[in-house]
């Protein structure tokens, strides 16, 4: 799959009316969306990013950069953050299915997956009382094994994490920005929820792959922040790679997760 120009992807493809809308894509969940995962493919890679908005012309340099740093590193899943689209402005990308998840109330918030290449299925998003996360999942199945995916976001209110947020105890990797501070993914400070999300970490086996690198810049304050979090679980932990990729003239560095499911296989069988 390519792209003849940038203008074939996101910065002609994103609002379109309902019209124009492709059957199946900015739907929302359906149990029946399934690709091929071609053999090319060595690891499985994810690029997630808060990317602040996409539903401006001016906005959406952002996705074709992103999508144009996906193409170079043959990346099969994207996991988007505040894209804040409403319901009536529907997502198309050439090469792409889209999974939607848009904030019913207010503005702002709202996540988006972009699939290509691979088998999955979607599920009904969670539900949570007494709180503000938004939340939607993905079971991926890669070299014959299974992944759950959760892309995340919570705004920076004083609401807490569910309590049964890490409720899947292998196999699962949780991607987003869930505006939790705390030092041990690279945090300067600990803040309420960051101190929650540690400790569902630890009661559940969950580890951040994050390496300590600042993820946000604050613009107004000059200041970096390790906002955007990559968390596993335990078991999955030693199979996967995290980087900070480069700016995308966002105040969110996009971050790309690789698995590599041969080195995991290999592993198992040493131990029989």
């Amino acid at each position: 799959m390519s792209f003849s120009s940038s203008l074939e992807h996101a910065a002609s493809l994103v609002t379109q009316n309902n019209q124009e809308c492709a059957e199946g894509l900015g739907k929302g969940p359906s149990s029946k969306n399934f690709q091929r995962s071609p053999a090319k493919y060595r690891s499985l890679k994810i690029i997630h990013c808060n990317i602040n908005g996409i539903s401006t012309y001016a906005s959406r340099i952002k996705l074709d950069a992103i999508l144009d740093i996906a193409e170079s590193l043959e990346v099969q899943i994207i996991a988007l953050q505040e894209t804040k689209l409403k319901e009536h402005a529907k997502l198309k990308i050439k090469g792409y299915n889209i999974i939607r998840f848009d904030r019913q109330e207010g503005g702002g918030g709202g996540l988006a997956f972009l699939v290509r290449d691979i088998n999955y299925r979607t599920f009904d998003n969670p539900q949570f009382t007494d709180s503000k996360l938004e939340i939607q999942r993905l079971n991926v199945i890669w070299k014959g094994k299974n992944l759950n995916i959760s892309n995340m976001y919570h705004p920076p209110n004083q609401k807490s994490l569910p309590d049964n947020l890490l409720d899947i105890y292998e196999s699962n990797l949780l991607v987003g920005d869930l505006n939790a501070k705390h030092s041990s993914w690279g945090s300067v400070i600990n803040n309420k929820r960051g101190v929650e999300q540690h400790n569902l970490m630890d009661d559940s086996a969950h580890l951040a792959l994050n390496d300590g690198s600042p993820t946000y810049s604050s613009h107004s304050y000059h200041t970096k922040e390790a906002l955007d979090v990559s968390i596993v679980s335990s078991d999955i932990f030693p199979f996967c790679k995290w980087t900070v990729l480069q700016d995308i003239r966002s105040d969110h560095l996009p971050i790309l997760v690789e698995l590599k499911w041969k080195q995991m296989t290999q592993l198992v069988k040493k131990n029989f």
